[in-house]
């Protein structure tokens, strides 16, 4: 009498404490994780008492449990070892919607790849590039990638790199530079404009130009950039190089030859 008086607390009692624990695990997880999150773990932590409920009915009603709770711990193991790498991703999904390193709509670069974040779901990340292509990346590369949010801040830098031909002289090409970015209206002035001689490459003067746009203006202010530093470059007669190679022949008897 007092098993089965014990039996149909259990059956009741676990049943009610069951869904009381879910909810508060689901308002707590709620104030902290995103909808999705906080029901993916409510789900699991729900499976796991439904579990301990089942095992703790069949002791009451002597039915051996050692076994079957071995059964479940080897089937636990081998199903972990299978998804592997699904749980990985799930723990990573967790990982980004608890710290939030982006969110639906910014443009972020992921371990190379760039795009607008469209989804974020509980195992993988959705980016549409800028040429319209969808990429899905796994989150559990994504939890391990270096993640660049352009969306942080409402501002950023332009660089470019311009380079001339070498007897250029620097003097003629940076106030032209200056001019063209001083003179485009999305450039943000009171950020301050660089525009000085960066390296001396193989075949060319670079020349850094740095300057600060709001986000929503970088693309179109950089294509602008582009095509107006090659127009004013070519009307001041300023020479954009190709690559070029010396090869020196040196012919029989010791004279040489330089061939460009």
């Amino acid at each position: 009498m007092a098993d089965i008086l014990m039996f149909a607390l259990v059956l009741v009692g676990g049943y009610i404490v069951i869904r009381i624990l879910t909810r508060i695990i689901r308002k707590v997880l709620d104030r902290r994780l995103s909808h999705i999150a906080s029901g993916f773990i409510t789900l699991v932590s729900k499976v796991m008492l439904y579990l301990i409920y089942g095992i703790s009915l069949l002791a009451i009603l002597g039915v051996p449990t050692t076994s079957l709770i071995a059964i479940l711990s080897a089937f636990s193991l081998a199903v972990t070892l299978a998804l592997q790498g699904s749980l990985s991703n799930l723990a990573g999904g967790v990982q980004l919607i608890a710290n939030k390193p982006f969110e639906q709509g910014d443009y972020v670069d992921i371990g190379g790849t760039a795009g607008t974040v469209k989804e974020i779901t509980i195992a993988s990340t959705v980016l549409i590039t800028p040429d319209n292509n969808v990429v899905t990346i796994p989150n559990a590369t994504v939890a391990t990638s270096e993640v660049i949010n352009y969306n942080t801040t409402p501002q950023r830098r332009l660089d470019l790199t311009i380079p001339v031909a070498y007897g250029t002289d620097p003097e003629q090409v940076k106030p032209l530079l200056r001019g063209l970015v001083e003179a485009h209206p999305n450039v943000l002035p009171d950020r301050g404009i660089t525009v000085r001689l960066k390296t001396l490459g193989s075949s060319s003067l670079d020349f850094a130009v740095r300057a600060w746009v709001n986000n929503k203006d970088y693309w179109d202010t950089y294509f602008d950039l582009n095509e107006s530093i090659v127009a004013a470059l070519g009307e001041a007669g300023i020479q954009i190089p190709f690559n070029q190679l010396d090869v020196h022949l040196i012919r029989e008897g010791g004279e040489s030859h330089a061939d460009h």
